[in-house]
């Protein structure tokens, strides 16, 4: 039915009403839905908001990080030393010592808690009347050969004294079980023929000791222009073959017989002199004029222990020795050299890592570790992009060009003379082809025994009493190998001292040599044995050869300083191009040759 405004004809009011009403409720309808979007979409609007916040956080902690870091390192770049000296050896500590004047902060840091390195000496009674020295390391040098050794000890005010007395008679040998003494081998019968001499020599090689037989070996294979003193290196044969290309033992038996090889061999201090190795270093070295040996009435260890000594009291604030620090990792960061040191712990002479660790900024790098100790450092990022620095890899190659010596020195210490039960005592020393290789009776001490040892059997006697210590072996080579098993796996870090009573397997056989030795029937415990295995020591080894085949005037430079461009450098004897590499000489040598080469380095502001 038309409504009434419909039927008066007039148009309806309320159709934009309804458009308005349409169109309010187009926008209700959009407000509802941005409400129902927020109430839907409030956990993903959350995790942005948390995402942001935590993004900001982030970036805050690490602006924090980097101010602190940066200013960490500035102030490590502020302390930064000017020479870190790696290893309190002889080559370390105349390292820092002679920088004691360069007016730079300088600091040796040392793996294990002794300055001194392979220059160690023994006091088994440093107490005593008449204290005597058991060398463990270095015995003597040679005034006349070791001249830089030789004025550091005279600047050092150090004492020297004969290391053979004038009074000690030459050594006594016990070859092939007969008591010998040098002059016995120069007999010109052969044993046949009713001579002393046990080898059986050619003709042309009786009649002569060991040191004048080698002379006439060498004679009869070295080209007339050969200098072994001067330049081993450049030795050649008749035959035009350089030595250094050659082993020693196979040049010595192209003339001579095996006898003559043995003999040399068993009269030789050491086994290693005679051995397989470079051919050119073996040979200089045994020609060595080896008069005049001295020692020190300090101790050989008092050179390093001195050197140490007066270079921190040349500059107390400047100049540091941080001991038990092992050199672990090397990287290099602004043109710095920053080092990660694992902390160590001594105890009983045995050296050990613990799970703390520093770090130390140096702006030069004197690395004075015989090689295996220089093998376990990683260099890492000296090469920007690279992990693992490619030198790195490069120094571990060069380093297998040396060769490491096993070595064993062991000491007896006595009350009584035993030796002297059926004959009078032989106060020199025993050279023998038996595994113990060299005796040595080093002296007589007077000791005041302590009230705790004096026991039920005395009252008020406390009169010094004597005790006598013996070098029961000094041996390296062929021989070490025999005594290395009868340690079994006592030995730990080269250092121990053992049971004194025959329960030591080392201690019974040396007592049983001894006996067969001096040719007595009985010999008592000892009262204390001390033995040094240096095999097992942090330099993995008594002394290192060039192998054969190395031409070392190369290598020693470029070991010298790995790499040109940096500024860390290698001393040690083990790197001493030459003959050298077996004395102590040898230290000292490579440090004065780093800072000839590298004078203006290390002491430019001086010597300008």
């Amino acid at each position: 039915m038309p409504t009434y405004a419909a039927r008066m004809g007039k148009r309806p009011s309320q159709a934009p009403r309804l458009s308005v009403v349409m169109a309010g409720d187009e926008m209700v309808e959009r407000k509802v839905s941005v409400r129902d979007f927020v109430c839907s979409h409030v956990k993903t609007i959350a995790t942005l908001i948390m995402i942001v916040a935590t993004l900001l956080c982030i970036v805050l902690i690490v602006m924090v990080h980097k101010w602190k870091f940066d200013t960490e390192r500035a102030e490590r770049i502020h302390t930064c030393l000017d020479v870190a000296v790696i290893g309190a050896g002889l080559s370390g500590t105349y390292t820092a010592w002679r920088l004691r004047d360069a007016q730079q902060r300088v600091a040796v840091m040392e793996t294990s808690e002794r300055v001194g390195g392979r220059m160690h000496t023994w006091r088994p009674f440093p107490e005593a009347s008449s204290p005597v020295n058991a060398e463990l390391g270095a015995l003597f040098y040679l005034p006349q050969q070791h001249s830089t050794l030789n004025h550091t000890i005279h600047v050092l005010k150090l004492t020297p004294v004969e290391f053979h007395p004038p009074n000690r008679d030459p050594p006594i040998l016990y070859l092939r079980g007969r008591s010998l003494t040098l002059r016995d081998l120069n007999s010109k019968d052969p044993l046949m023929l009713g001579g002393k001499n046990p080898y059986h020599l050619r003709r042309d090689e009786l009649g002569r000791q060991p040191k004048d037989l080698r002379k006439f070996i060498l004679g009869k294979l070295l080209a007339n222009n050969s200098n072994l003193h001067t330049h081993p290196l450049y030795a050649t044969d008749k035959e035009g073959r350089h030595l250094y290309l050659q082993g020693f033992w196979n040049f010595l038996a192209r003339e001579a017989s095996f006898e003559a090889i043995s003999m040399l061999s068993d009269t030789s201090p050491w086994r290693s002199m005679t051995s397989n190795s470079n051919a050119a270093l073996l040979a200089a070295i045994t020609l060595d004029r080896n008069e005049g040996q001295m020692t020190l009435k300090e101790g050989m260890d008092a050179v390093p222990k001195r050197l140490a000594e007066e270079f921190v009291a040349s500059d107390p604030l400047r100049h540091k020795i941080h001991k038990n620090k092992r050199l672990a990792c090397i990287t290099k960061e602004d043109g710095y050299y920053d080092m990660i040191f694992i902390h160590t712990r001594t105890k009983n002479d045995v050296t050990t890592d613990r799970r703390a660790s520093s770090n130390i900024c140096a702006k030069k790098v004197v690395m004075a570790l015989p090689p295996p100790a220089l093998a376990r450092v990683l260099w890492k990022k000296f090469t920007p992009g690279i992990h693992e620095d490619a030198e790195w890899h490069q120094l571990q190659q060069r380093l297998t060009t040396l060769e490491a010596v096993p070595g064993l020195v062991a000491y007896f210490v006595y009350s009584s003379k035993w030796w002297t039960e059926y004959h009078e005592p032989w106060m020199q020393d025993v050279i023998t082809d038996l595994p113990i290789k060299r005796v040595r009776y080093v002296g007589e001490m007077h000791v005041r025994p302590e009230v705790a040892e004096q026991g039920p059997g005395y009252t008020t006697d406390n009169d010094p009493r004597p005790k006598h210590l013996f070098m029961v072996a000094n041996l390296d080579g062929s021989d070490y190998d025999y005594f290395h098993s009868l340690l079994g796996t006592t030995m730990y870090n080269g250092f121990m001292k053992m049971s004194c009573d025959n329960s030591s397997h080392l201690v019974q056989d040396v007592t049983q040599t001894l006996a067969l030795i001096y040719g007595v029937k009985h010999v008592p415990p000892p009262d204390d044995v001390y033995v040094v295995d240096w095999t097992h020591s942090p330099s993995r080894g008594a002394r290192f050869f060039w192998k054969t085949g190395v031409w070392w005037e190369t290598l020693a430079a470029e070991l010298q300083r790995p790499r040109p461009a940096e500024d860390v450098f290698v001393v040690g004897d083990a790197y001493c191009p030459g003959p050298c590499q077996v004395w102590a000489e040898g230290a000292v040598d490579t440090v004065e040759r780093l800072f000839q080469k590298h004078q203006e380095k290390f002491f430019g502001h001086l010597s300008r």
